[in-house]
């Protein structure tokens, strides 16, 4: 089920990975044409019909190479057009721009909303505990003290919301 955040225009859907003992999430952020999906997970008709009353998604971005996830599924029903690198700093859709974040478990980008003072983030940080923030362990990592490094740059950008695509994601401070 597709549930709106407080961002304006912005909407979150996730799925239960029990072996994980947490959420996989996507968002969905709506834009002039239609809407732009992050890491899509799979979505049932229903919500499948509701996205095309929006104008059904026009692009899809991909955080890192294991999000995958509902693409094909996107792609298929709406030709959407995928992106899944960004230069640091480019504007990858309307309102969000890509911050690149080295030396995880894969390559990488952030999407950051700067009127929303909020970011969406793969599998840099992870959501958990719930209204914590955490690493992978350090042996699926390129770098851990890289990566650490690597996301002071989203909290200089004192952002508002951390949205999370494992996880819990954090919307306050």
């Amino acid at each position: 089920m597709i549930a709106r955040l407080n961002i304006p225009g912005a909407w979150m859907w996730s799925a239960w990975q029990p072996e994980r003992g947490m959420n996989f999430n996507s968002y969905l952020f709506e834009r002039e044409g239609g809407v732009v999906a992050v890491d899509p997970l799979p979505l049932g008709e229903p919500d499948m019909e509701w996205i095309g009353s929006r104008g059904g998604v026009h692009t899809i971005v991909i955080t890192n190479r294991d999000h995958q996830r509902g693409c094909a599924q996107l792609r298929e029903r709406f030709g959407s057009r995928v992106i899944d690198e960004a230069p640091d700093g480019e504007e990858i859709f309307a309102g969000a721009r890509a911050i690149r974040i080295e030396h995880g478990k894969a390559p990488e980008f952030a999407i950051h909303l700067p009127a929303a003072r909020a970011a969406v983030v793969g599998d840099a940080l992870i959501g958990a505990p719930a209204g914590g923030l955490s690493l992978l362990p350090d042996e699926k990592l390129e770098n851990s003290q890289g990566l650490l490094l690597a996301l002071r740059r989203l909290w200089a950008l004192q952002l508002d919301a951390l949205l999370l695509c494992d996880g819990q994601p954090v919307f306050r401070g």
